[in-house]
């Protein structure tokens, strides 16, 4: 079983700071003392400040006797300002001097402007509305993207990033976006400068061991990813199963799926197509065993078409008026983003992204609406589905077009689909459906 190394590093913060993971040692003082200590320093930067009571009935967790509450105004400054930050414009690939931001990746480039460069380290940096909290003990510049950076004052400057992480994911988790004015009123737990320095020193040695488990991980995920590919791929290229002569020939399933589209055009279920071109031998990715058929897509689906706008009765939640699920591009959920009363798409279809996600494709065994460009495949009932999507999901689409990029059914149409007899595909999906879990499994 996969360790969740993020979360499990936010309950050891989150016990750390209730005093959890350290002995509370009557020679550390106390908290108060330490706030006294901070009042004195702050009183020599002739700032105008104030410590501020907190609420005490309104505290998430009990603390040790010896610590105390407050808010991060009482124990830091925030430094940098709109004299250290440089414009995007002034942002290069190569420099002297890292340029921090709020940003995900949080170094965005390099500058030579030394005249701006911020040398009162370490600090903390956090990111309104993202996610980001770094701890930075190098020289930098900050970019102009309203990046905060906070100077702890008497308190040790690790176990204040801490602080700031712990009240950031604590934010977050009740719904809101991480921005400054609500850190600013998140209380915080204050221990004794020496506890500061022990609760440090227990977190940097669990971090330290659950940051090798987390690569490990990676490395595993990887792997299961790569055996997963193979798998896919073997499967679409006839090699995962055997060919059995009495289950008949691509050739033969081809003539009859196009003997039943026709029996469904002259029941007016499906429109007349226009005869497809012949498939050229420089159009073939890959060889096939001798008893499949390169088809073009058009000729082994009902249907193929996109999706288009959100219907008028979307809702997010589902209920007893909404139960048919709105799908579009995205990975989340299968791209399910809410529901509706309105069935466009049969069950059993293959749905593939044409924008965002280019070529997420996904099997579903469900009635759905599509929209947004989501491309669907109605393949015929003769054509089992996962055979098909497993194929989409091997050759992965590549993005096309200029401004946006994009996915269109005109691009699609007449991709060149390795066909099998349909028992083949159904022994073929039988195996993937039993390998992948082994994949998996730890």
């Amino acid at each position: 079983m996969m360790i969740n190394v993020n979360e499990f590093k936010k309950k050891l913060i989150t016990q750390a700071l209730q005093g959890k993971l350290t002995e509370q040692l009557i020679s550390d003082g106390t908290a108060l003392e330490l706030i006294n200590e901070i009042v004195k320093t702050k009183s020599t930067l002739k700032k105008k400040w104030s410590i501020l009571e907190v609420d005490n009935d309104n505290l998430p967790f009990a603390i040790p006797s010896s610590w105390t509450w407050c808010y991060l105004k009482s124990i830091s400054d925030s430094i940098g300002g709109k004299t250290n930050q440089i414009q995007a414009n002034e942002v290069k690939e190569k420099g002297e001097i890292p340029v921090v931001s709020q940003g995900k990746k949080y170094i965005d480039g390099y500058t030579s402007f030394s005249s701006k460069v911020i040398t009162d380290i370490p600090v903390i940096l956090f990111g309104d509305h993202t996610k980001i909290v770094k701890y930075i003990n190098f020289e930098f510049v900050v970019g102009a993207d309203g990046t905060k950076l906070l100077k702890p004052i008497c308190v040790d400057n690790k176990f204040f990033y801490y602080l700031i992480t712990y009240a950031s994911f604590t934010i977050f988790d009740l719904g809101y976006s991480r921005h400054y004015s609500l850190l600013k009123k998140c209380p915080l737990p204050l221990p004794p400068l020496e506890e500061q320095k022990r609760i440090v020193a227990k977190l940097d040695e669990i971090f330290a061991e659950l940051d090798k488990i987390d690569e490990q991980q990676t490395r595993l995920t990887t792997i299961q990813e790569k055996m997963e590919t193979k798998i896919l791929k073997l499967a679409i290229q006839g090699k995962l199963v055997e060919q059995r002569p009495e289950e008949g020939t691509g050739e033969e399933l081809f003539k009859l799926i196009q003997k039943e589209k026709q029996e469904l055009i002259k029941e007016g279920k499906i429109k007349k197509e226009k005869p497809l071109p012949v498939i050229e031998e420089d159009e073939i990715p890959f060889e096939i065993p001798s008893t499949w058929k390169w088809v073009r897509l058009k000729s082994i689906c009902d249907s193929i078409y996109a999706g288009g706008d959100k219907p008028q009765d979307f809702v997010e939640n589902k209920d007893s008026n909404h139960t048919i699920p709105v799908v579009a591009n995205g990975v989340t959920n299968n791209g399910i983003i809410g529901y509706t009363s309105l069935l466009r798409s049969r069950e059993n279809s293959i749905t593939v992204a044409g924008r965002g996600t280019i070529g997420f494709t996904v099997y579903r065994n469900y009635s759905f609406f599509p929209i947004v460009r989501l491309i669907v495949l109605e393949q015929n009932k003769f054509i089992n589905p996962i055979f098909l999507s497993t194929y989409f999901k091997v050759m992965q689409e590549k993005s096309t077009g200029t401004s946006i990029p994009q996915l269109t059914v005109p691009m699609i149409i007449d991709r060149v689909i390795p066909l099998p007899p349909l028992e083949e595909q159904n022994r073929i999906v039988a195996k993937i459906k039993n390998l992948l879990p082994l994949c998996r499994s730890n």
